[in-house]
C-alpha cells in the first residue's frame, strides 16, 4: 500500500554489478517505457497508441554494499490490478460464469490489445491468460456482461522488436509456443498469432487445444508433438461460428496461418 498511489505491485530483480546489463528487470522497464511512451506522446496526438501496459509508477537501481560482492536491486513498481488477469476468469468456477457474449469480449479485446503491441513494433513471445491484466470494474454476476475491463498486456521480458527479432532460442510458455518455434526458428507476429489461438480455445471452452499429462517424462517431446503433429480440435456446435478462426491462427505451417492480428481482427 503506498500513500500515494494506492495498492500496488513490485517487481524486483538482485543481481552482481557484474551482470547488471543482463538483468531481466532492466530489459522489462526499457521496453515498458518505450510501450508507454508511445500511449502518452503529446507531440503527435494522431500517432498516439492506446494504452497497452501497466504504467511504471517508480523504478530505481540501488546498489547493496553489505553483499560480497556488492549487488545490484532492480524494482520496478506499477498498479496492482485487484481483477487479477485473465487467467483468474478462466479457472473452472469463474468460466463456467462467462457468457458467450463476456466471452467474446475478452477474444476480440485480446486480439486488439495484441495489434497494439504489433503496431508499436514489439513482439510479446509469450502471449497467454496470466500475462493480461483487468483493468477496472469486473462484474460479479454473468448476466452483467455490458461492463467491460479494459485489458493491458504484462510481463515483457521475452519481447523484441519486430524488426530485429532474431532469437531462435525456446524460450516461452510451452503450452502456447508454435510449431515453428519448436523447430529451432525465431518469433515472429505468426507465433504471437499462434499463442493468441491457444487462449481463444481456452476463453470458449476452458481448456486449451492441446495438452500433456502433468506426469510425462518426457514433457519437451510431447509438447513438440502436440504442436507439430496433434489436429486442430473441432469446437462445440455452440462455437462453430469461430472454427474457421481457430483453424487459421493454429494452422501448423507458417504461411498457412493469419499474417497479420489486423486479419484476425477483420474476420471477427
Amino acid at each position: 500500500q503506498h500513500p500515494q498511489f494506492g495498492q500496488v505491485m513490485i517487481k524486483w530483480q538482485l543481481s552482481t554489478d557484474a551482470n547488471q546489463n543482463l538483468a531481466d528487470l532492466i530489459y522489462e522497464a526499457g521496453i515498458l517505457k518505450s510501450i508507454n511512451s508511445l500511449s502518452t506522446s503529446k507531440n503527435n496526438l494522431k500517432s498516439r497508441l492506446p494504452v497497452i501496459a501497466p504504467p511504471i509508477l517508480a523504478y530505481d537501481n540501488f546498489t547493496i554494499q553489505i553483499l560480497k560482492p556488492s549487488s545490484q536491486l532492480i524494482i520496478l513498481v506499477m498498479p496492482y490490478y485487484p481483477n487479477g488477469s485473465l487467467a483468474t476468469q478462466l479457472h473452472s468456477r469463474n468460466h463456467s460464469l462467462l457468457t458467450l457474449q463476456r466471452k467474446h469480449q475478452f477474444i476480440v479485446q485480446s486480439a486488439q490489445l495484441i495489434a497494439n503491441l504489433h503496431n508499436a513494433g514489439w513482439l510479446h513471445n509469450d502471449i497467454k491468460p496470466s500475462n493480461i491484466l483487468l483493468d477496472g470494474f469486473m462484474p460479479n454476476h454473468a448476466d452483467n456482461s455490458s461492463i467491460i475491463p479494459n485489458l493491458l498486456l504484462t510481463d515483457f521480458a521475452l519481447a523484441e522488436p519486430i524488426s530485429r527479432s532474431v532469437g531462435a532460442s525456446l524460450a516461452g510458455t510451452p503450452a502456447y509456443l508454435a510449431p515453428e518455434r519448436w523447430q529451432g526458428h525465431g518469433a515472429t507476429v505468426q507465433s504471437d498469432i499462434y499463442a493468441f489461438g491457444v487462449m481463444i480455445t481456452e476463453i470458449l471452452v476452458g481448456a486449451r487445444p492441446f495438452n500433456i499429462d502433468s506426469l510425462n517424462d518426457e514433457p519437451l517431446r510431447e509438447w513438440v508433438i502436440q504442436h507439430c503433429q496433434q489436429t486442430i480440435p473441432t469446437l462445440p456446435l455452440e462455437y462453430s461460428r469461430y472454427q474457421g478462426i481457430v483453424d487459421k491462427v493454429l494452422a501448423k505451417q507458417v504461411q498457412k496461418r493469419y499474417q497479420s492480428m489486423k486479419e484476425v481482427l477483420r474476420d471477427f
